[in-house]
């Protein structure tokens, strides 16, 4: 029969370790809100990106049926 890895006993009811798992969540919480930002961020530069050539391209088309 395998071996099972002890765990080491925590006092789940510790103050410091309940501060440390909110404070962890905190963290990754944030990290999160950062993340959605700097994604929308992006899309919206790229709907930017996308805009502008569409404009330079209609731009062209007419440039082209005019001469």
């Amino acid at each position: 029969m395998a071996k099972k890895d002890k765990l080491i006993p925590i006092n789940v009811n510790s103050r410091e370790a309940m501060e440390a798992v909110v404070n962890k969540l905190v963290e990754l919480k944030l990290k999160h809100k950062a993340l959605e930002v700097e994604m929308a961020q992006k899309v919206s530069d790229t709907q930017q990106a996308y805009q502008a050539s569409m404009m330079t391209l209609a731009t062209e088309i007419e440039r082209h049926e005019i001469g």
